[in-house]
């Protein structure tokens, strides 16, 4: 009688490795792609709080804000309000503000993941509700 070793060939072993990377190099990106759309989340928030912020503020003052920082006041210009999101993805700035309008922007953090999402560079918004990408929306 012939005794069988238990076990895979060498064969078998590279076929289920091969299967493996090609399932990993298609679904690798695919899934990078995915966070990146869900992490524009964090932008939307963001953004949406500072245009509600700059609406209050200019309720008190005579005009919109130019600049965010710790506390509301009307003298300097400034909105009470983070210039980062909540998770640390995206940076906010007030691109511009005067009397009647205002344009808010959301960049990725330096460092952060984000900085690979070239699709959606930036993110922003105006008094009107008007998005510069309605696709990263």
């Amino acid at each position: 009688m012939k005794n069988k070793h238990a076990g895979f060939t060498l064969i078998e072993l590279l076929i289920v490795i091969s299967i493996i990377a090609i399932l990993a190099v298609n679904a690798i990106p695919a899934y990078s792609q995915y966070l990146q759309k869900a992490r524009r989340a964090d932008a939307h928030t963001a953004l949406l709080s500072l245009q509600l912020a700059q609406e209050k503020f200019r309720v008190n003052c005579p005009s919109y804000a130019t600049t965010i920082g710790s506390a509301n006041n009307c003298t300097t210009g400034t909105v009470k309000g983070a210039s980062t999101s909540s998770e640390g993805y995206y940076d906010l700035t007030i691109v511009s503000a005067d009397d009647t309008t205002y344009a808010l922007k959301a960049t990725p953090a330096t460092g952060e993941a984000q900085e690979n999402d070239t699709s959606c560079s930036t993110i922003e918004i105006d008094q009107e509700s008007t998005k510069n990408e309605p696709d990263c929306w």
